[in-house]
């Protein structure tokens, strides 16, 4: 396998700060491989800590995208543990998430190649990213967002001034905000589709770290995941101000849900080889 660089701190300090969980919470990273890990990290310093210990160990390292609370940090302070729901979870749900810091959208790019267990090639990316191109160009996104690739795909991220979620409402218009944006380019783009779960315990892959999901090849190699745009520092107020707005429908769109199992919202479980395993999913 292609040696691959360590992980640059910089890159990924700056998606923790895009995230803004300073102030509202701690950090939750992730890992989903035969034995899903989690940690909890009250700091920068300790999240490249943590990440340099897994990055090239697991399939990827995920980051919870909102800030997660602080009576989660004792169960895995600033070290990995193993994903545990009983007697006490040590991984977020989406109940327990208390502030929205950042909206999320994600692009899957669909092949017959990829079902068979590859990762995405440079040809099939081209179409990912002008999808995401024209997400970013949204009301509500131009200008307030940044694009980035997984290494399979690729992403908007959108920091905005936090929302308490001080009741239900807040999490049902999220989802439906975030629904509608991407509905509004949904299937102009062939080959590529939007990942329609906008849940509130959401993670998504830490910039800098490897994707290894999937079969390598040549054509189709593992990547590191990045900013492809130029990183938002600003939070949002008219997003902030949109997404309340929102008006929930009479039969908002059902979420996934499972008893007594994890939920991580990547998808299935696979091993550095890409063969799949079990789907996980988060308890709700």
């Amino acid at each position: 396998m292609k040696h691959m660089k360590t992980v640059d701190s910089r890159t990924s300090i700056i998606h923790i700060r895009l995230l803004g969980h300073s102030g509202y919470g701690v950090t939750e990273l992730r890992t989903f491989d035969n034995r899903p890990m989690v940690a909890s990290a009250d700091s920068e310093q300790s999240v490249v800590r943590l990440c340099e210990q897994a990055d090239g160990r697991a399939t990827g390292i995920f980051v919870g995208l909102q800030p997660r609370p602080v009576h989660l940090f004792d169960r895995a302070p600033n070290c990995w543990m193993p994903a545990t729901l009983k007697p006490e979870p040590n991984c977020a749900c989406n109940r327990d998430i208390e502030f929205v810091t950042v909206g999320y959208w994600d692009l899957d790019t669909v092949s017959a190649q990829q079902d068979r267990g590859y990762p995405a090639s440079e040809a099939e990316l081209e179409g990912n990213y002008e999808a995401a191109r024209l997400l970013s160009r949204q009301d509500g996104l131009a200008l307030s967002s940044s694009i980035c690739c997984s290494g399979s795909g690729y992403h908007v991220l959108a920091p905005l001034v936090p929302i308490p979620v001080d009741d239900d409402d807040v999490a049902l218009k999220f989802r439906c905000f975030c629904w509608q944006l991407a509905s509004g380019i949904s299937g102009r783009i062939e080959g590529v589709r939007f990942d329609e779960v906008f849940n509130l315990g959401r993670v998504t892959r830490l910039m800098d770290t490897v994707n290894r999901k999937g079969r390598a090849t040549a054509e189709r190699p593992h990547r590191r995941a990045s900013f492809v745009t130029g990183p938002v520092s600003a939070r949002s107020m008219a997003l902030h101000h949109m997404i309340l707005g929102t008006e929930i429908p009479a039969f908002p769109a059902k979420e996934t849900r499972t008893r007594d199992s994890i939920r991580c919202d990547v998808g299935r479980r696979e091993d550095s080889q890409g063969r799949n395993g079990q789907v996980l999913f988060n308890k709700l």
